[in-house]
């Protein structure tokens, strides 16, 4: 029940830090969290309006997570390159964890100016997008970074010595992730097979499965 509590403690402190890091101001809700992101799967294709096939997909892009978490990505399927942009996405999951988790949240046991590695999860989900009827859920396993300020003059005691140690404040920075997603998207069809360029969807239009791995790793020069 303890770690229980001191992994939700440790969620409520840091959740707007997930969605800023910004050096001077990690709580401006102009920041952004970005990572880099591949994805490689698999997925069903129609074909003829009466056949599907299962075909491997590939992805790589972006995603960022601030007030709103979007993912940009270059999919390669059949061998064609799409474009596809998700936005209105909601981060479903994320929480720190480890063996340095109560030595991080203890005053009198962490350093100023000292790193400390956590673990750490990370759950995003994209639901019915305006262009795009697609639905992913993406789950993933990974590392943080804690990390305790200081100021150039603060010596490398405890932050709970003395309530008046300049510094001291948890920063936050997720690191590298890797896990899985699942999903589906209406696919829009013509003469030649699938297509992504379609505005509207037709009662004909065939539900895709999609799934597979994805990693994520924090980009500390795309972030702002």
């Amino acid at each position: 029940m303890k770690k229980l509590m001191i992994v939700a403690a440790v969620a409520a402190m840091t959740g707007s830090v997930l969605a800023g890091n910004c050096k001077e101001d990690p709580q401006d809700v102009d920041c952004a969290t970005v990572f880099t992101v591949k994805f490689s799967g698999k997925t069903t294709v129609e074909i003829k309006d009466t056949y599907k096939t299962v075909k491997k997909v590939s992805g790589n892009g972006t995603l960022s997570i601030s007030d709103y978490v979007t993912e940009a990505l270059t999919v390669k399927l059949n061998g064609e390159k799409y474009d596809v942009v998700l936005t209105d996405g909601e981060v479903t999951k994320f929480t720190v964890f480890g063996k340095k988790l109560e030595t991080v949240l203890d005053e009198n046991a962490i350093k100023p100016g000292k790193h400390y590695t956590l673990e750490s999860d990370l759950g995003v989900a994209f639901e019915g997008q305006d262009l795009w009827d697609v639905n992913v859920n993406q789950v993933a396993f990974g590392k943080a970074d804690a990390y305790i300020t200081k100021e150039t003059t603060t010596k490398a005691g405890a932050c709970g010595e003395d309530e008046t140690t300049p510094g001291c404040e948890l920063v936050l920075t997720p690191k590298s992730y890797s896990g899985w997603f699942t999903g589906d998207f209406q696919t829009c069809l013509d003469e030649y097979g699938f297509v992504n360029d379609c505005v509207e969807f037709d009662a004909d239009g065939a539900t895709s499965l999609i799934g597979g791995t994805w990693s994520a790793k924090y980009s500390k020069k795309l972030s702002k």
